[in-house]
């Protein structure tokens, strides 16, 4: 298996975007963002509350981005969990996910959590998500979403809570991309997802990187922080993936 696990807590340099490719076909990006004074970044408990995982094990491509609040730890943990147990279903994923909700310590962090387990020989694709992050298949012909965000989140200790995932499938061509991302993309400025990085922008980076997952997840790093259209970006983290099945 060739997995990778970046957590926020070692990337607090404002400004700063760490990215780094699993495969040629697999890349991943994250930051605390910047600058400090921004918006969401005043009322953070820690300065880099997101997180991501991402795996290849066989033909089993897994992904997992997440976006804490009021604590790192739930993001962390969740992720780190994911990253451990490395399942291969729908169904292992939410056992996972379940065992993880039955720590006993419970804090008062919680997290979004939108994971991904794709199929790399048939495209083949299933995913769970709690809260506002993305899943979003690109391909010549534009981008869309796999599901709906949602205002639902999880934390430890409080278990039953993988019944309000919304869950969905998705088929994944040979010449798309899918990208797996935490709000700090889309509401890059803060709260207004109508003047951060949307659908044609994603579109526009497929194309113009003609859907490599390196410089792809690199550029819509740096997009995050400076913002898109004259706007402000950089206002809240950012946790990123993109992939692809082969190049």
């Amino acid at each position: 298996m060739t997995a990778l696990t970046l957590l926020g807590r070692d990337h607090l340099r404002y400004g700063r975007l760490h990215h780094e490719a699993l495969t040629p076909d697999v890349a991943a990006a994250i930051s605390v963002g910047g600058p400090p004074t921004g918006r969401s970044m005043v009322a953070k408990a820690e300065p880099n509350e997101d997180a991501l995982m991402v795996s290849i094990d066989g033909t089993t491509l897994l992904i997992a981005v997440a976006d804490a609040h009021f604590g790192a730890e739930s993001s962390h943990h969740f992720i780190e969990a994911i990253a451990a147990s490395a399942p291969k279903s729908l169904a292992e994923l939410r056992d996972c996910i379940e065992a993880a909700l039955l720590i006993e310590a419970r804090t008062p962090s919680e997290t979004t959590l939108t994971a991904v387990i794709v199929d790399l020989e048939t495209g083949r694709g299933q995913g769970l998500s709690f809260g506002d992050s993305s899943a979003i298949i690109i391909d010549a012909a534009g981008a869309r979403r796999l599901f709906e965000g949602n205002s639902i989140y999880i934390q430890g200790g409080a278990p039953g809570a993988t019944r309000l995932a919304v869950e969905f499938t998705f088929s994944l061509a040979e010449d798309a991309l899918l990208t797996v991302f935490t709000d700090g993309v889309d509401e890059c400025h803060y709260r207004r997802p109508q003047t951060s990085i949307g659908m044609s922008h994603l579109h526009d980076l497929f194309l113009s990187t003609r859907g490599d997952p390196r410089p792809f997840a690199r550029r819509l790093g740096a997009k995050a922080l400076n913002g898109v259209d004259d706007n402000p970006g950089g206002e809240d983290n950012i946790a990123l993936v993109a992939a692809r099945r082969s190049s």
